[in-house]
């Protein structure tokens, strides 16, 4: 069988350096050359347009599987050859390609090219750079590039059609550019471990510091020694060392991802596909036997009470409501985390930070965060307060003998007959301005009587993003901190807020703060929207 016509498709941004001689390898060789430009700022497109067969097309890309797909989709031809920038064809290739479907079996439709990895004028023979294939040629008719949204680098691949398959590979190779010098190299990881971050918290990968650090010294180790990368030298040690660290850079990356929303926007990630990413992960049998071993019976407990809505005040449901898929809330008091669980249930693309400074009921949120892969959560071992300093949390002694640590309070000094624990206390307004939020849709303050002291350490907060707040108000509790109810609800009249209790299951606005309970206030230019959506009956 004669070969059939081929097209070749070459992706690129700001490729001055390299696209005239990835052009020049394949000109007068391909039937036909398309050329994808990712919007580039510098000469690309002009020395490309200086090939008079290249078809040039330009398109932001968003998801690599899906770029290369729209550059296959362009072609002319079913049988497409797919190169970057930075690689050239060599003749041999080219030969063996020209011979290949002479004896092709009809059902392979794709086939692997191995490459030569250079770093500057270097070939890298070892530790695992060569002959590292990769899939260049196939038909477009039954192979496709997978476009899931967590695929943002290192697409998948896939047939489309059944009985078709993978052809062997190539024998000839493509040239690869890698890298100019070991600066680049340093720029592409840098690079590239940001789109491996967001892949990994796409698709709800679960990576701690222990795992970061194994892959870490398992891929030096395995680039260096089992694939005698030792034997390139210099350039081997350099490039297994930055494999190594390539894994630590992407772990650090996705915990800041996870913690602060970092590099989503700058790289394109939309809501859209936000929405159509898992991000929690199905934990593996190890990651559940490891969890149940640390789970104590109390986090246990808590954890069954969240699943079944057992113990949860009625008002958990309305938060629930309330926040949106990308909300963000801050819990003070979280106690055993029921109110936390369903904030991060309902936020499950936002965020929820929460603040509890007794150790006994942070070990049991700890487990209930792991029980139920809540990675939208971060914990804070700390009080929330008016002033920043030392306080002693204290928990009180029931007549049965056992500490109620869920009625844990905070007290400038040592209670008798109680356990009491020395902890740090921060204004949420302090805390936020060394880690600032983009939003706050929900503040819940739930301390067991220091809720004015947690809104007071939290004015300008309240001042810029106007959140809904949920309060404990309960006279005999505010009374431990010399405050009251008075004083709560002068606090938000101030604040241009108006007053909500929850009645028959609908929030219902009051005058004054008269029962001891957990009330809403709303701020009086979302007020009318809230109530609407959560009271569709009242919305007139």
């Amino acid at each position: 069988m004669a070969r059939p016509k081929i097209s070749v498709v070459i992706i690129g941004k700001n490729e001055e350096r390299n696209v005239t001689d990835c052009l020049k390898s394949v000109d007068g060789w391909a039937d036909q050359i398309v050329f994808v430009d990712d919007f580039s700022a510098d000469r690309t497109v002009e020395l490309v347009n200086q090939f008079s067969r290249v078809k040039v097309v330009q398109r932001a890309m968003e998801q690599e599987g899906r770029h290369r797909n729209f550059g296959a989709a362009q072609a002319d031809h079913d049988w497409i050859m797919i190169l970057d920038c930075d690689e050239r064809a060599t003749p041999e290739l080219l030969a063996e390609i020209d011979t290949l479907f002479e004896t092709r079996d009809d059902r392979a439709v794709a086939f692997w090219v191995p490459r030569k990895n250079y770093i500057g004028d270097y070939w890298l023979r070892h530790g695992g750079w060569y002959p590292a294939p990769h899939m260049k040629l196939y038909n477009r008719k039954f192979f496709r590039w997978k476009e899931s949204v967590y695929d943002v680098v290192h697409p998948g691949m896939e047939f489309t059609q059944p009985g078709y398959r993978q052809g062997p590979n190539l024998s000839n190779h493509l040239i690869h550019h890698n890298y100019k010098n070991v600066e680049d190299f340093i720029r592409k990881t840098n690079r590239l471990t940001t789109l491996d971050g967001i892949k990994w918290y796409l698709d709800g990968r679960n990576m701690g510091m222990g795992r970061a650090f194994r892959r870490t010294v398992d891929r030096f180790l395995r680039r260096y020694v089992r694939k005698e990368g030792w034997k390139d030298g210099y350039y081997g040690f350099i490039t297994a060392v930055l494999s190594g660290f390539y894994e630590l850079a992407a772990y650090s990356k996705l915990r800041e991802i996870r913690q602060r929303g970092y590099y989503l926007k700058e790289c394109g990630i939309t809501d859209e596909m936000l929405a159509e990413a898992p991000l929690f992960a199905e934990p593996s049998r190890w990651r559940k036997f490891m969890t149940a071993v640390k789970a104590t019976p109390k986090s246990w407990k808590a954890a069954w009470r969240n699943v079944q809505g057992k113990r949860c005040e009625a008002e958990v449901d309305i938060l629930g409501r309330l926040v949106g898929p990308e909300g963000v809330c801050v819990d003070a008091g979280g106690a055993y985390g029921r109110t936390m669980y369903a904030l991060a249930k309902s936020a499950r693309r936002g965020r929820v930070l929460g603040f509890e400074p007794v150790r006994f009921n942070m070990s049991v949120l700890k487990q209930v965060k792991a029980i139920f892969l809540l990675n939208n959560v971060t914990l804070h071992k700390l009080a929330l307060g008016r002033k920043s300093g030392k306080i002693y949390a204290v928990s009180p002694v029931k007549t049965t003998g056992k500490v109620g640590y869920a009625l844990s309070y905070l007290s400038p000094k040592v209670i008798p007959n109680t356990e009491c624990e020395r902890v740090d206390v921060v204004t949420l307004d302090g805390f936020l301005e060394e880690r600032p939020l983009d939003r706050l849709d929900i503040l819940i303050c739930d301390t067991e009587g220091s809720e004015l002291a947690v809104l007071q350490g939290a004015a300008q907060t309240i001042d810029k993003f106007r959140p809904v707040v949920m309060a404990s108000v309960e006279d005999y509790r505010l009374q431990r901190c010399g405050d009251n109810q008075s004083g709560v609800a002068e606090f938000f009249r101030d604040k241009g807020y108006g007053f909500y209790s929850l009645q028959d299951g609908r929030l219902t606005f009051v005058q004054e703060l008269k029962e001891e309970a957990n009330y809403f206030f709303l701020p009086e230019e979302k007020s009318a929207d809230i109530i609407a959506r959560l009271n569709p009956s009242a919305a007139a």
